[in-house]
């Protein structure tokens, strides 16, 4: 997916040069579907490894480690969509009502 301001550079080159305007009306229409959906998404990106893993179940070998990771790997996204909706939820009654982020978040304290 392009940002919105690559987009928006590629939409004025278009502008600039019209000397295929068929091919140019195809890209257009394209690069302006391609800002709307990346003006209505947002994306939060969690990177999992082996360490992460390790650091819950040190007793695990280095084969355990990649089983787990690959099983893991499987779920997590289903896991993270279910809880993500709950979490967004949450932030938007926050969001509402001004308090702060904080009283949203459940997570254990280490």
């Amino acid at each position: 997916m392009l940002n919105p301001r690559e987009v928006n550079r590629l939409l004025s080159l278009i502008k600039a040069d019209q000397s295929d305007a068929e091919n140019l009306q195809h890209i257009k229409e394209a690069l302006l579907m391609e800002k709307e959906c990346a003006d209505r998404t947002f994306v939060t990106e969690i990177l999992w490894t082996t360490d992460d893993i390790e650091s819950i179940r040190p007793e695990y070998s280095d084969q355990e480690l990649q089983e787990a990771k690959v099983f893991c790997e499987r779920v997590l996204h289903e896991r993270s969509v279910q809880e993500g909706l709950e979490i967004l939820d949450c932030l938007l009654d926050l969001f509402e009502t001004k308090i702060p982020v904080m009283a949203c978040n459940k997570s254990k304290v280490a």
